[in-house]
């Protein structure tokens, strides 16, 4: 049996109280009143939710195993190109995951969901063959996929209404932004750790920063760099232009 929720029984849209904007400007304000500082300054923000929703979220627990399958089965040939995804992936798990309980996860009743991950190959890269890739689009027979379940968000086109405008190449952006922690059990990631004896163990970790291949990820970003600019330009003095 299949169960519907409207988004406002599941998550609100910022996990604040349940508020559909007018239009896009009060949707940006609305999210961007939703943002905290952490210690060292970073943003942290809350997922948005897509406010027309309707149906089961997935879990991935099926794709998630299947996928993982053929990964790890990529992995133990020991190509050039596996020994690639591998380092890529170590980096990346190391320095915006988190390592969880994830029968945990399960026994807690809230909301979660993986993140299949798989290797994509490009023969004719010199520098990059093998790069890892998340589908949030991935769903089990039945569910819903974490991208209907989350907002795209509206396009922000404030830029083209200023006399000046900002651009920054920020290295690994999508990463800088932290996300709450009630909100991480959806971007869990699922893979292995070796053991002495040459065989592996399956571990689970999750983001707590904003993953790439999320629908919510670029309206995300330019949203918080739109909150940071919007705070260091009150630090402008009044008589430089901004």
């Amino acid at each position: 049996m299949v169960e519907y929720h409207e988004a406002a029984d599941v998550h609100d849209l910022f996990g604040e109280p349940h508020c559909k904007p007018d239009d896009d400007q009060e949707y940006l304000e609305k999210f961007i009143s939703t943002m905290t500082r952490e210690s060292d300054g970073r943003v942290q923000i809350r997922l948005p939710r897509n406010a027309n929703f309707r149906g089961n979220l997935t879990t991935n627990v099926h794709v998630g195993e299947a996928r993982f399958k053929r990964t790890m089965e990529f992995i133990l040939r020991g190509s050039p190109e596996a020994e690639q995804y591998v380092k890529a992936v170590t980096e990346l798990l190391d320095n915006f995951t988190e390592e969880i309980d994830y029968d945990a996860v399960v026994a807690g009743g809230g909301l979660y969901c993986e993140l299949p991950m798989h290797p994509v190959i490009n023969m004719n890269s010199e520098t990059t063959r093998c790069r890892p890739v998340m589908d949030a689009s991935a769903c089990d027979r039945g569910k819903v996929p974490l991208n209907k379940y989350l907002a795209a968000g509206p396009m922000l086109r404030k830029w083209q209404t200023v006399k000046s405008f900002l651009l920054a190449d920020i290295k690994k952006a999508f990463m800088q932004v932290s996300i709450h922690p009630e909100d991480r059990n959806l971007l869990i990631i699922r893979w292995y750790k070796m053991n002495p004896d040459g065989s592996w163990t399956t571990v689970f970790r999750r983001f707590h920063r904003m993953a790439w291949g999320v629908v919510s990820a670029p309206f995300c970003l330019m949203a918080v760099n739109l909150f940071l600019y919007e705070q260091h330009a009150l630090e402008v003095p009044a008589d430089r232009p901004r």
